[in-house]
């Protein structure tokens, strides 16, 4: 997910994409501010195969936090 500039000291933001996965409600749900919801919500880019690498590889390689 992506924001633009953060408004007011961490008080709200504008989201820009979601993940396939993810509910608009959803997000708006777990997040802890005020999030502005544009009238079209554009689809989160996957991520390169390098960076899940690094992620399940190098960061996460229990699975704890990623899972297995």
């Amino acid at each position: 997910m992506y924001f633009n500039r953060i408004i007011a000291e961490v008080t709200c933001a504008r989201l820009l994409s979601l993940h396939p996965s993810v509910r608009t409600a959803e997000f708006r749900e777990n997040s802890e501010f005020d999030v502005i919801i544009p009238d079209v919500i554009e689809t989160s880019p996957a991520p390169a195969y390098h960076y899940l690498r690094i992620l399940r590889e190098e960061m996460d390689p229990a699975g704890i936090v990623l899972g297995k």
